[in-house]
């Protein structure tokens, strides 16, 4: 995430709390990890989901909105 400043900050956030809603923040990239997003194709591997999420993420993508 992007802070009012300009500068790069990794954010962990709560109870499906949305980056979108922090004021002065844009977020960069985000990953879900609760359950729902990784259950049925990993069950309870979230080690394993995140391996594949690195694999799919578009890094031009992220770039230009930097």
């Amino acid at each position: 995430m992007r802070n009012a400043s300009g500068n790069l900050a990794i954010e962990a956030m709560a109870n499906a709390e949305s980056p979108l809603i922090r004021r002065g923040r844009k977020p960069i990239l985000t990953c879900d990890l609760w359950e729902h997003a990784f259950y049925i194709d990993y069950r309870n591997d979230e080690a394993r989901y995140l391996d594949a999420f690195w694999n799919v993420v578009n890094w031009d993508f992220v770039a230009s909105h930097f």
